[in-house]
């Protein structure tokens, strides 16, 4: 690589990516002090190339493998920096599409990889002692120095607490929580420096406060695998989901006239939806959970078929603002965020598109709509899989890999339940709201020989409960995968698939565009998979 390929490389990360993250010092990008970065600062100086040439695949591979050199080094006890903890978060923001070159099909390996970015950045962290600059102290420490330290422990509170609601795992990064009370004007270096500039410091300050919001979601309704699932069985997390809503009220009435450029103004909109959906769809999961548990219990009509979610379930208003919510971020997305845009946009965010596009696959098949609704809903897919595959670079960028996921759960689209069946309006779903005599146990465990019993399949505990085997979680990618590869192959009167599929205005599916031939070491399995799509 010569000097002038650095150079560029260095302008455009500046550019494009910086923005969205923005936690490494401004002299980073000093052309002059680059020959000193490359010696004195050689994680961040690697890391920065690596993810600026993410597109130009020759000099990607070239960056990756010296950046997994430096990686080695660390975990093998070399001396290290705060500059090694900024480069391991910058990595599992923008994760390479290197480990994911032989994967024709997205299954959610962007969030193991980022996983064990942050988990290195942790532990360096911790090493290093930069956990201490959570709350304000009479450090005698260069200020310049402290306020990076602060930063960068912020941001790797940011990306722990984000990851791990995500993965569904515990966190393991200590503050900074409420108690710290940062504000922007305690992270100096993202003030704006001139007039019209975005104010990065009041992004962050607004990001860290949602992350705050998901972390204590995590902890009430996710942490515990048995307290979550007696919470959805009994009824008793509505307290919860109301408090937890004005809190995302309160922080939209402070937050939501925040003016800024276009692409950051969308990047809250999205982080903000999704913590919409992520506190509102434990009620959908706790609905579907009894349903199938009064279903198995059911002493004269076991086999009678589950009724759709309508306005009378006691839980519908959660329900339909998680559907407003996964509507809301697709609407953003396809709106407001170009292909190109999202290209240079943290991982996570394409993680929230799918996410979204998921829960709306389970939620269209058991939730009354009108036909405009699914119609409308049929577009939004369309849309969205046409925008990520504009926004995909070569068969392993991200867009393109997730662009195939969603063509292949949608191809067929859910079938719902005969709404001329008058059980499906007058009859609520919601109609067990106590634990049957055999779920008493406050830590179930699997058992295969029932169907019905909690498992857990990863991306939270109280939303992968209650899920029969071999179905999906919407917040488990690996499963929907499996699912949506298995040719959407499902049995039951609301899993039924019908032929209508997605087609667009010009009568073409979004399926026929998909080369079969990526899928080789992924075909589709004959025949069918008697499960429901719950």
């Amino acid at each position: 690589m010569n000097p002038e390929m650095v150079y560029h490389l260095f302008s455009s990360y500046e550019e494009f990516f910086h923005p969205y993250f923005p936690i490494i010092p401004r002299e980073t990008f000093d052309r002059t002090r680059l020959p000193w970065l490359s010696r004195h600062e050689p994680h961040l100086f690697s890391a920065i190339l690596t993810i600026a040439s993410k597109d130009n695949e020759r000099i990607h591979q070239v960056c990756y493998d010296h950046m997994q050199q430096l990686i080695s080094m660390i975990l093998a006890g070399s001396d290290a920096n705060v500059e090694a903890v900024e480069a391991m978060l910058l990595l599992s923001q923008w994760v390479s599409h290197r480990p994911q070159a032989s994967i024709a099909v997205g299954r959610g390996e962007e969030d193991r990889v980022a996983w064990m970015y942050i988990g290195t950045a942790l532990r360096l962290g911790y090493f290093l002692g930069i956990d201490r600059t959570s709350f304000k102290s009479d450090s005698h420490e260069d200020p310049a120095t402290f306020n990076r330290k602060r930063l960068v422990w912020s941001a790797c509170y940011i990306c722990d607490r984000q990851v791990s609601v995500r993965v569904g795992k515990g966190f393991w990064a200590r503050g900074p929580g409420p108690l710290s009370g940062l504000k922007s004007t305690d992270f100096p270096t993202l003030q704006p420096l001139s007039q019209g500039e975005d104010n990065w410091a009041l992004i962050f300050q607004a990001n860290l406060e949602l992350t705050q919001i998901f972390s204590n979601v995590h902890d009430i309704l996710y942490s515990s695998k048995g307290h979550g699932w007696k919470e959805m069985l009994e009824g008793r997390y509505a307290k919860y989901l109301d408090d937890f809503r004005t809190s995302i009220r309160s922080w939209n009435d402070v937050w939501g006239t925040l003016i800024c450029s276009a692409p950051l103004k969308a990047s809250l909109l999205l982080t903000f939806d999704y913590l919409r959906l992520y506190v509102n769809a434990f009620a959908y999961q706790a609905t579907i959970s009894r349903a199938l548990i009064f279903q198995r219990d059911s002493q004269h009509t076991p086999n009678r078929p589950i009724p759709l979610i309508n306005s009378s379930a006691p839980d519908a208003r959660f329900i339909y603002e998680a559907l407003d919510a996964a509507k809301s971020l697709l609407s953003t997305f396809n709106n407001f965020v170009d292909p190109e845009t999202l290209r240079y946009m943290p991982s996570s965010y394409y993680l929230f598109i799918i996410y979204s596009a998921v829960f709306l696959y389970k939620a269209r098949s058991t939730t009354t709509m009108t036909d405009e609704e699914r119609n409308g809903v049929r577009r939004m897919i369309i849309q969205t899989i046409e925008r990520l595959q504009k926004a995909g670079v070569g068969n392993n960028h991200m867009g393109s890999r997730y662009a195939r996921l969603l063509q292949l759960l949608w191809r067929k689209a859910p079938k719902r339940t005969d709404t001329r069946d008058p059980t499906s309006h007058t009859q609520s779903i919601d109609v067990h709201l106590q634990p049957p005599h055999n779920t008493s146990s406050s830590n179930p465990q699997y058992d295969p020989n029932n169907q019905f019993s909690v498992i857990n399949q990863g991306g939270g505990v109280g939303m992968g409960g209650m899920n029969p085997p071999g179905t999906f979680s919407w917040l488990d990618l690996g499963a929907t995968w499996n699912f949506a590869t298995q040719n959407n192959s499902v049995g039951g009167s609301v899993g039924e698939l019908s032929d209508e599929g997605l087609v667009n205005e010009q009568g073409l599916s979004p399926f026929d565009g998909l080369d079969l031939g990526l899928l080789t070491d992924y075909s589709l399995l004959e025949g069918d998979n008697p499960n429901l799509i719950f």
